[in-house]
Parts: C-alpha cells; structure tokens; sequence
C-alpha cells in the first residue's frame, strides 16, 4: 500500500502511521485546531500526546515524500 498513495501525508496520519499517536488523539488536536491559530504538532506536543523528537521525524518523513 505504501507508495501507492501520491499525495504527501499529513502531519497527524503519519504520526498515526507511526504508532507515535492514536487516530483518538488526532482527533481531538483538530477538534481544537479548529479554533486555535496554533499548528498541528505545536497542540500535540503542548498536549502531552507526542515528543518533539516524533514531530521532527514525521516532518522528514513528509519532507521526503515530497521529494525536497
């Protein structure tokens, strides 16, 4: 299945894909994006879910799939 998807993941699913973060915990941190400026990772680690060291490997995961 990987790699047959061409569109570059989202922050969250990667996270999930990881094992990092649970598709529960998700889906609250976007509940309140939703009416919160902050970024995605910034509520996630505010919020005890992830440590920054996961946002920062998941955003080179993303970075990769991306091709930069």
């Amino acid at each position: 299945m990987e790699g047959s998807d061409n569109r570059t993941k989202l922050l969250g699913e990667i996270l999930v894909e990881q094992g990092s973060l649970s598709q529960a915990q998700l889906e609250e941190a976007l509940q309140i994006q939703g009416a919160d400026s902050r970024k995605i990772g910034q509520i996630l680690v505010s919020r005890g879910y992830v440590k920054r060291h996961h946002i920062d490997i998941a955003l080179a995961k993303q970075k990769k799939m991306r091709g930069i």
